[in-house]
């Protein structure tokens, strides 16, 4: 199986270490494609178009939940025009759930730990 993993830095406004986690997610088994974006939700299909082709995608970025342009819907479909199975998405909350409630090495740590999770 080979997964794509989508690492979005929200602007550049994430405390997490994106070199550290990128290598740690570079290393994951199955893991065919990393890519580091600053933005994915203001155009997902144009950054990732090189992800075409892969088995699953992981949206390494802000909640579903909370994002008011990326939400669930908008990964599945994005995963779909992609080709990829919309079955076959994962989000792994780096934002919420790392960047805004612990401090910079906690959150790399933890957001390594999500995204090999996902």
């Amino acid at each position: 199986m080979k997964i794509g993993v989508v690492l979005c830095t929200c602007g550049k406004t994430l405390n997490i270490d994106f070199d550290r986690v990128e290598n740690y997610v570079k290393g994951l088994d199955g893991v065919a494609k990393v890519k580091r974006v600053d933005l994915l939700c203001k155009n997902p299909e144009q950054h990732l178009e090189d992800f075409r082709g892969l088995d699953g995608i992981v949206f390494a970025c802000c909640s579903e939940r909370s994002s008011l342009t990326f939400n669930e819907d908008a990964m599945a479909k994005t995963a779909e025009k992609l080709g990829i199975d919309p079955a076959m998405y994962e989000n792994a909350n780096i934002r919420e759930q790392c960047a805004w409630i612990h401090d910079k090495e906690t959150a790399t740590l933890k957001a390594m730990d999500l995204i090999a999770m996902a």
